[in-house]
């Protein structure tokens, strides 16, 4: 869900630190050598100013960065096995 708040308040910061850290932490960053910390956090910030606070979305979001930069690697099919249903597009109750 996207809100018009500014994307340096404390709860997107705090949700902006996590995504960041969920990522950093994940084995498909550790894999790739062709894209930065700095880059995903770029990216992440840019998702932010956009508007995008859910943290599911910024994690998929970069995510699917990170692949884009690879330039191949990983199926969309298997990113996606790995990612939580809600960056899926599958809501659950």
């Amino acid at each position: 869900m996207k809100f018009n708040t500014s994307p340096t308040d404390t709860s997107t910061l705090a949700a902006l630190r996590r995504a960041l850290d969920d990522i950093i932490a994940d084995r498909r960053f550790a894999a790739r050598k062709s894209i930065s910390a700095l880059d995903i956090a770029e990216h992440l910030l840019a998702e932010a100013a956009a508007g995008e606070r859910d943290i599911d979305r910024l994690k998929a979001s970069a995510f699917s960065k990170l692949m884009d930069d690879q330039g191949g690697g990983a199926s969309s099919a298997s990113l996606q096995a790995d990612m939580p249903p809600r960056s899926r597009g599958i809501d659950r109750p």
